[in-house]
């Protein structure tokens, strides 16, 4: 009788060290089981230049025009809509000044003072033209005249309708997804 219950110990004890084995082995390899995936993500790059022709006049006079011929470079990596601003740093050269020789093929004035480029602008693409050409000084006193720059602001943002849903106006929609 002794001999029979160590037996079945034996074979208790037999069967609990082979469950306990078993379930380690499944606990380690479910722990340690591992996959591996390789999805390599790049991040592209928004980023418009402004380059331009720009000739200054040697001396500020009334009723004169002088060259400057703004255009954008997209030099970043991908696709994307430019608009530009010029502005100018005197009150007088805002009142007495214009830009002249506009271009309005291909851009767009605006009520916010910028022009829109109608067209998609690829990497490493310029502006086929200038939103404007020349300045033009108006009517005025020569006093009033005082040395000014006019600086030019360029925004861009990256094409989004990649369907084509608005192909004569994408760059409107463009922007105003970029306001909302």
């Amino acid at each position: 009788m002794k001999r029979k219950l160590l037996l079945k110990l034996s074979i208790a004890a037999l069967l609990c060290a082979l469950s306990c084995l078993s379930g380690f082995g499944l606990t380690y390899a479910y722990l340690t089981d591992r996959d591996a995936s390789d999805d390599a993500m790049t991040v592209g790059e928004v980023k418009a230049t402004i380059c331009e022709t720009y000739s200054p006049p040697r001396e500020l006079s009334p009723n004169m025009q002088f060259d400057k011929a703004p255009y954008i470079v997209n030099t970043g990596s991908l696709p994307c809509f430019v608009r530009m601003r010029a502005d100018y740093t005197t009150v007088n050269a805002a009142r007495f000044c214009t830009l002249a020789g506009t271009n309005e093929q291909d851009w767009i004035p605006a009520e916010d003072g910028y022009y829109y480029y109608k067209h998609l602008l690829d990497a490493g693409e310029t502006t086929v033209s200038a939103p404007f050409s020349k300045v033009s000084i108006g009517d005025c006193d020569a006093e009033l005249l005082e040395d000014f720059d006019i600086a030019v602001y360029a925004e861009a943002v990256q094409h989004i309708d990649h369907e084509g849903a608005h192909p004569s106006d994408e760059y409107r929609t463009a922007w105003i997804a970029y306001h909302n």
